[in-house]
């Protein structure tokens, strides 16, 4: 408010730039009776100790999810929002006790009765709903920028509709199963550590630069064996491609997309659009390793890949981006991958028996990009195997992890 009217003041004597001008405009419209009066409508009060309690038992996970990021958007205290669902909620005569049977019903007419282990309570729609209604009221005076109310959306968006309507869930051919006929073996091949290899990339077929399985056996009721395979990618200059600890951790190898608030959910068209935005703002340094590949989560409610994935923004200036493909010259060089099959014949874990998502690029595009930025190729792979014979013991019989390390040049 000082800088808008210093600008004020500065009008009268002098000639202010229009840039200027409109800044100071903006600034001082956060401050106007219109704008700012909405925004503190809403009672500043804690909600009661049994309401939060109940919230915890008769929600899933994701709600306390949405609640922060919006909290961290509108930048206010997470007991506002609280407050406000219970204030609505006791108006209109509901009860806690009510609420308890309403659980009961619901769990037992579809845990026990049709045997499905994830169900959807009635209360957290409702209270979904009212957290929705109380975002909407929030932002109806244009408070908050654009910018803010598009996070917001995707805050409480629950799908992707280009993901549930056009991308197949199959697994991939070349992903294979495991079919373990010897437990001890099988483990026993997770605990070898090969040497640091360095290859030429090969011109033709694909690499996979990220990747996320999970695989089991089972023995028609419970998984036995599971393997859980994570691949990661990483270029690196030349002069430390042969010294992997002078490699980043592992872990630090993905970039994040950038997003106001971790809980939004990115559907496939706004995760491309975040990334159409923001290729011409990157670029690469030889001297440093560099993200090959960037990714977000989203909220677990949310009906849609797994994570937002794809190449790292400073890869893609040249490239058409329609994820889960990205494209050049009208031919695909990379796309996302991800799949989900079989299920455990207990219905009351109905436990996936495989499944993962994958980042896949043709090895031409690789090769170019590879020679034109000066960098080597890091990939990361490691495999954990378990075998429990008795589904029930907490403990694994056996356990082994195994992580190679390979390096690809041009």
């Amino acid at each position: 408010m000082i800088f808008a009217k210093v600008v004020e003041r500065m009008r009268s004597h002098a000639d202010v730039a229009r840039e200027v001008l409109d800044a100071a405009a903006r600034a001082m419209r956060m401050y106007s009776r219109t704008i700012a009066y909405p925004t503190r409508r809403f009672i500043v009060a804690e909600p009661s100790t049994e309401f939060v309690e109940f919230l915890e038992r008769g929600t899933l996970f994701d709600f306390r999810d949405r609640v922060r990021g919006v909290c961290e958007l509108l930048e206010i205290h997470p007991a506002i929002v609280l407050f406000d669902i219970e204030q609505r909620l006791r108006e209109s005569g509901w009860s806690i006790d009510e609420e308890k049977e309403r659980l009961k019903e619901d769990w037992d007419g579809q845990v026990h009765r049709n045997r499905v282990v994830w169900i959807l309570p009635r209360f957290h729609v409702r209270v979904s709903e009212l957290l929705q209604d109380f975002v909407h009221r929030a932002v109806e005076s244009d408070r908050y920028s654009a910018e803010t109310v598009a996070s917001l959306t995707n805050v409480l968006r629950l799908g992707d509709p280009k993901w549930i309507r056009e991308v197949a869930y199959a697994k991939p051919r070349d992903v294979k199963m495991i079919e373990v006929t010897d437990p001890v073996a099988w483990v026993e091949e997770a605990n070898a550590h090969p040497e640091l290899r360095t290859e030429r990339l090969k011109t033709e077929g694909w690499t996979t630069l990220y990747e996320a399985d999970r695989f089991a056996q089972s023995d028609g009721w419970h998984p036995q064996f599971v393997s859980d395979l994570r691949v990661r990618s990483l270029l690196v200059p030349p002069q430390i491609a042969g010294a992997p600890d002078r490699w980043p951790e592992v872990d630090q190898w993905i970039a994040d997309f950038e997003c106001r608030t971790a809980e939004e959910n990115l559907t496939l068209e706004e995760a491309s659009r975040r990334l159409r935005a923001t290729t011409s703002l990157t670029a690469s340094d030889a001297a440093e390793p560099a993200p090959l590949v960037v990714r977000h989560f989203g909220g677990q409610m949310f009906v849609a890949m797994r994570c937002a994935l794809s190449l790292h923004p400073r890869w893609l200036s040249d490239l058409e981006i329609r994820l889960p493909e990205i494209l050049k010259d009208g031919c695909v060089i990379a796309r996302v991958e991800q799949w989900q099959q079989g299920y455990e014949d207990d219905a009351y874990t109905r436990e996936l028996l495989s499944v993962g998502i994958r980042l896949v690029a043709q090895n031409r595009w690789l090769s170019d990009t590879l020679r034109t930025s000066g960098m080597a190729l890091a990939m990361s792979r490691t495999e954990r195997r378990e075998y429990d014979k008795d589904f029930w013991d907490d403990k694994s019989d056996l356990v082994a992890e195994r992580h190679s390390q390979q390096v690809f040049v041009p």
